[in-house]
């Protein structure tokens, strides 16, 4: 191994500190500085503690100090116990490798964790002293006049500065002398015993009446129970020696929408009625454990007893006095402990056992005391549920129905406490109570009053009823954030309920995996194709929830046939024009307004649906047809698959100028099932396709609407239908926001307002994956989009067996002498110029320097533009020319992407004559029958050729399976768009395995950004950026690494 060298930045403890408190937010942060994160914390338990001895420590050389010796410092320092010093040894050895990079690479293992644990010391030793002072910061030594070396050295332990002028050497050693053996006999104290608290609560016999018995629901006696633990509505709280709760009428809680029958009252007898009752007190018993054997306990008063017992210190009494008064300090309700005679045990009233959980035990903790609670005691989480029970004895569903179209749902919401439901009845009681203890089914869990409040009022507000399945689906879209979390932010507008019970087809479509639970659809009339398993599987699912009135998202990777899947419920419908989907035979009238729904809180009923969508028979009568958009670049290719796959379909191609308006359109509609258009149609011709009666609306390449700010956008969402199909094989490109756009698009207001979804769950997802809150902000984003989202990858071998490999492999090229000149040209540019520039100028800046780069390393004229030959002056084109000419001597085919169309209209004829073969060339200015024709083309053909495409014109929506070859000219820094251009050859209807080969110019910023995407790429599936935005966001010196030219980059 070979050594090198680092820049590195010196620290002392105040800015070590600072920083370190910053890194577990912060997404510059590597795993060796966050790992750093539990020596901060240990450090502030030390200081917290006060386990933490004055010292005199010799640093670096002073030339205050004799002969220009080490400076001589008053520090703080931590006491380890053996304890401290086992966890220091697993610390260290949690470590990653890099915060062990810097000792010499042939040392051995032995001498390099000797090293590393010296190197994790002297950080502890840093951090502390910084802490210690922080907290001292302002305080003034009272020592007398007289004693000036003490008090300068106490003076020096609140500020910084050396010791080395305030006396002579034989002073500081002598001072340094006591001071050590100070901390020797620390040391042994510490090293010796602790004291450990056990909290014991009282018999069960001797309990009282505040805590309800929450009593297992099984047993028919437990509502009486319950209703005679209640105490006399007329005892009145006499302070705080009245422990007791208030009566509550168990039926006194608010009922919403239609409930089942009432129970009978549930009331204590009058002569029955339990009178209050304080509760007894509980005990807190005072042990003494030994630090070098953890499971050496004895009780205070054995250990007092002084029996001769070997692990205890000479002294032990002198110490379990000290550690008794520390103790108290912390937690002053502990005072009773201290007395001439240490005292083993203390009662704790029932009213100060809250505040010893919430902050005694947690202080004593903090400071080194062993706490021991009850295993069975804890803060019981409170969680909110909803319960769904479809009625199918009373509403049975025709068997070809498909789902749920007649059921209806009963629903009930309730709480739980530490996993417990309760019922309403024992919430009511618990929350009148308002008691932090409650005793559930024989045992004590804590519980926070406010919490439960909270959730009590949530499942009050939403009652029991039985509502239409459509209307259960609804009402679950938006339960709202946690009621039990006022703060929550990643649970706002979603169902942020502990779990949603359901049973049946809805349960499998609540949890996701309808797909697999539902009967697949067989191959309806009408369709002239065999669908796969998986297909059959997605048809019915996109069947299911358009009966419903969902909206669904077909996500399935790209090759799948998502074409296929929606001609299958087209042709399935009009196969079977069912009359249980029709709405009274009503038709919508046309809604003026922007968003096409009903305005709040109106009552959409006599248009139409309840939910302001279209009415699909809306003559009571015809099926009306279909709006399916797509980009320009596929409208030819949806025209022929539907001519393929459904040739009785009626479809119309509303596109170009003499496309019908008005009356025209409507009065053509009414012979027509699908009606294949633009996004561009859409945006101009908004107002009059919104006039329109539509079955369903579909986004095929979904991706064109993933910015929810854009007219087209808009204009999509505005068209009102029965039914909204998303189509795309990539839900989330660069970020959530994406998500949140295609799903408004679906289902809209699934997800809540767009600003309160990215400032909150998108942001703990992207910001942090990781983390607690990211992880639960992920878990609740699958959870409320997995009904409506259907994703299968190609990969997995469940969907589909006979999909050949895809083999991806890096092409790595040099740079020529005058490629590399040109780009040390642009970087010295861009470093002249980015000091003075700030905010939009600095990012254009970059961005721009980026692009130019890219070009140099595709071909000096192509940064140039000066029309200059191409021949021998590009490492990358000399590789391309080498690799397809390859290609196409083995008779393959070969896709050839770049992102840019003046490189590619240069490309193309150079190709054509180096290769002495078809290169066909296919950009965004090229005509949509010009497209069809050299798809066809290449399709067709027995010869070898190459299709050089443009990334952003041919990258979706093409069937290009003729070919087996992929070469990515020039990459996109989002790996997605990359995949999808890939999928225009790796797809159903392949026969051969597909090679891809990306090119990269080494020791450029094409090797590093790639490296910095397969990081990101492994983390998670989300985000890289924003295209290349975020290349703009960094600092000056990560720039110049990400741009500046290696050794290895040039040949020649």
């Amino acid at each position: 191994m070979s050594s090198w060298s680092v820049a590195t930045v010196r620290l002392n403890g105040s800015q070590a500190v600072a920083v370190l408190r910053r890194v577990e937010t912060a997404p510059w942060a590597g795993p060796g500085l966050t790992a750093l994160i539990g020596l901060l914390r240990a450090a502030e338990q030390y200081a917290t503690a006060g386990r933490v001895v004055p010292q005199i420590a010799a640093e670096a050389e002073c030339p205050a100090a004799p002969r220009g010796g080490a400076a001589v410092h008053a520090r703080w320092r931590p006491v380890l116990s053996p304890d401290g010093a086992a966890w220091l040894r697993a610390y260290v050895r949690s470590l990653p490798p890099s915060t062990r990079a810097h000792h010499a690479p042939r040392t051995s293992a032995r001498r390099t964790g000797e090293a590393a644990i010296t190197d994790v010391l002297g950080g502890l030793h840093l951090l502390v002293d910084a802490l210690c002072r922080e907290r001292l910061s302002g305080r003034i030594a009272g020592v007398p006049d007289g004693h000036g070396m003490h008090h300068q050295w106490l003076e020096a332990l609140t500020r910084e500065g050396c010791l080395c002028g305030t006396a002579g050497t034989a002073g500081l050693n002598r001072l340094d002398r006591s001071l050590r053996a100070w901390f020797t006999r620390v040391e042994e104290h510490v090293g010796g015993l602790h004291l450990a608290f056990r909290l014991v609560e009282p018999p069960p016999d001797l309990s009282g009446r505040t805590a309800v018995d929450v009593s297992d629901p099984g047993d028919a006696a437990a509502p009486h129970s319950l209703a005679r633990a209640l105490p006399d509505p007329s005892a009145r709280p006499t302070g705080r020696g009245d422990r007791s709760g208030a009566e509550l009428d168990p039926r006194s809680g608010p009922q919403v929408g239609p409930a089942p029958e009432p129970e009978p009252a549930l009331r204590a007898e009058p002569d029955r009625v339990i009178q209050a009752e304080p509760e007894p007190d509980w005990c807190l018993q005072v042990w003494v454990r030994s630090t070098g054997d953890p499971s050496l306990m004895l009780p205070l008063d054995e250990a007092l007893a002084d029996t001769g017992i070997p692990w205890l210190p000479h002294d032990a009494a002198s110490v379990i006095t000290t550690e008794l008064d520390r103790a108290a300090r912390i937690h002053p309700a502990l005072t009773g402990l201290r007395a001439e005679n240490p005292l083993s045990r203390l009662d704790l009233p029932f009213e100060d056992v809250p505040g010893f959980l919430t902050r005694g035990a947690p202080a004593l903790e903090g400071a080194g005391f062993r706490v021991l609670l009850p295993s069975w005691l804890g803060r019981a989480e409170i969680s909110t549920a909803v319960r769904l029970s479809e009625r199918g004895d009373d509403h049975p569903r025709p068997a070809d129905d498909g789902g749920l179209t007649r059921s209806l749902v009963d629903f009930d919401h309730r709480v739980a406490v530490g996993g417990t439901e309760l019922t309403r009845e024992e919430l009511d009681a618990l929350v009148r109570m308002k008691s932090p203890l409650v005793r559930m089914r024989g045992e004590w869990v804590h519980v926070d009053p406010a919490r439960l409040r909270r959730a009590a009022e949530w499942a009050l507000a939403r009652g029991t009823g039985t509502v239409p399945v459509e209307e259960a689906m609804r009402m679950l879209l938006h339960l709202g954030a946690d009621p039990a979390d006022s703060s929550d932010t990643t649970g706002a507008y979603f169902g942020a309920t502990a779990a949603v019970h359901a049973d049946g087809d809805l349960g499998a479509l609540l949890q996701g995996r309808a797909e697999e639970a539902f009967a697949p659809m067989t191959e309806p009339p009408g369709l002239a194709a065999e669908l796969r398993p998986y297909q059959r599987r997605g048809a019915a699912w996109l069947r299911y929830l358009d009966r419903l009135g969902l909206g669904a998202v077909l996500a399935d990777d790209m090759g799948l046939g998502k074409t296929v899947q929606l001609l299958a419920l087209l042709a399935d419908e009009r196969a079977d024009d069912r009359t249980d989907a029709r709405v009274d035979g009503q038709r919508l009238v046309p809604d003026d307004r922007t968003d096409g729904r009903a305005d709040e809180g109106s009552d959409a009923r006599a248009d139409g649906r309840a939910d302001g969508r279209a009415d699909p028979h809306a003559d009571g009568q015809r099926l009306a047809p279909t709006l399916l958009v797509c980009p320009t670049t596929l409208v030819g290719n949806w025209h022929k698959e539907a001519e393929r796959f459904t040739p009785k379909l009626r479809v119309h191609v509303h596109h170009g100028p003499a496309r019908p308006w008005g009356e025209a359109l409507r009065a053509l509609l009414e012979t027509t099932d699908l009606v294949v258009t633009t996004y561009g149609v859409v945006r101009r011709d908004r107002d009059d396709l919104a006039a329109q009666t539509w079955r369903r609306v579909v986004c095929d390449e979904a991706q064109a609407i993933k910015n929810a700010r854009t007219e087209q956008s808009r204009a999509v969402r505005a068209i009102p239908a029965t039914g909204r199909v998303a189509l795309t094989g990539t839900p989330v490109e660069n970020h959530l926001g994406e998500l949140w756009s295609v799903m408004e698009f679906a289902n809209p207001g699934l997800l809540g307002p767009r600003e309160a979804f990215t400032s909150g769950i998108a942001a703990h997802i992207q910001s942090r994956p990781d983390s607690e809150q990211g992880r639960a902000a992920t878990a609740r984003l699958r959870r409320v989009t997995a009904p409506f989202l259907l994703r299968r990858l190609k990969t997995d071998p469940a969907v589909i067996t006979d999909l050949p490999d895809k083999q991806e492999m890096k092409v790595w090229c040099t740079l020529t002498t005058e490629q590399a000149a040109l780009y040390r040209a642009v970087v010295e540019e861009m470093t002249r110029s980015i000091r003075e520039a700030t905010g939009i100028q600095r990012k254009g800046l970059v961005l721009k320097t980026m692009t130019r780069l890219k070009q140099v390393c595709n071909h000096p004229a192509h940064l140039l533009g000066d029309g200059s030959r191409l021949r021998g002056r590009s490492g990358k084109l000399t590789q391309l020319e080498h690799l397809l000419g390859e290609m196409v001597g083995e008779g393959d085919k070969a896709l050839c992407f770049t992102q840019y169309t003046e490189f590619g209209d240069r490309l193309a004829p150079y190709l054509r004559e180096r290769l002495d073969t078809d290169v066909l060339w296919l950009h965004g200015g090229v005509s949509r029958r010009r497209r069809e024709e050299l798809v066809e083309r290449f399709q067709n053909s027995d010869e070898p050729a190459v299709f050089l495409l443009s990334l952003k014109a041919a990258g979706t929506g093409l069937n290009l399976t003729a070919a087996n070859q992929v070469v990515h000219v020039d990459r996109w820094w989002n790996p997605a768009v990359e995949d999808q251009a890939t999928d225009r050859a790796h797809r159903i209807g392949q026969r051969r395995t597909v090679q891809v080969r990306k090119m990269i110019c080494m020791g450029t910023l094409e090797e590093r950004v790639d490296a910095m995407i397969e990081r990101k790429k492994q983390l998670s599936d989300s985000v890289v950026g924003s295209g290349e935005q975020w290349l703009g966001e960094l600092g000056i010196e990560e720039l110049r690494e990400v741009i500046r030219l290696a050794p290895e980059a040039v040949t020649g």
